[in-house]
């Protein structure tokens, strides 16, 4: 409750006018960020890796297991990248404080919502730009409770893709009034 109300307030305090503004929505980007490293919209990753030759730095390794001197392709689950409990403390609480700008960054690699190196999403800006904009419009506009079934938080099935949440999520929503 405590999240829902402070993002919603900023939400609904920032005008935005401009691009420009949507750099003012700081907390609303850390819950975005944190419900990506929850939620992922990708399950799984699929990376061709090359292994280094004799003489060369790491040779014949990845992540410290022996590998002989080709090239490998690795199936990878993003979602458990995500909630790796050596990258991310707590990772099954929503945080959106471990996004703060005074916080360290995660490791690298430990979070790709939109990849990263040369595969990265050529769309990722403008994609948390609409995130922003589409998040402040029904924020302006509408009032959103959400109730858990049972008081249980709802969890997701990784194994599908697209994600599954499992478990009932009930949302109210109403028009904001005019008080």
């Amino acid at each position: 409750a405590v999240v829902s109300t402070q993002s919603t307030g900023e939400l609904r305090e920032v005008e935005l006018k401009t691009v420009a503004d949507l750099h003012k929505l700081v907390y609303t980007e850390q819950c975005m960020l944190e419900a990506m490293r929850m939620g992922p919209a990708i399950t799984r990753g699929q990376r061709i890796y090359k292994v280094p030759k004799v003489g060369e730095e790491n040779a014949g390794s990845l992540c410290g297991f022996r590998i002989p001197e080709k090239t490998v392709t690795m199936i990878f689950s993003e979602y458990l990248q995500h909630m790796n409990p050596q990258n991310w403390p707590n990772p099954d609480t929503f945080d959106p404080d471990r996004w703060a700008k005074d916080k360290p960054r995660p490791a690298p690699f430990s979070y790709v919502p939109f990849w990263t190196g040369p595969r990265v999403c050529i769309a990722k800006h403008v994609a948390m730009m609409l995130m922003k904009l589409t998040l402040s419009m029904i924020a302006k506009n509408f009032d959103i409770k959400q109730d858990f079934e049972a008081g249980e938080k709802p969890r997701v099935d990784q194994n599908v893709a697209p994600l599954k949440i499992l478990g009932k999520i009930t949302a109210f929503i109403q028009p904001v009034s005019a008080a």
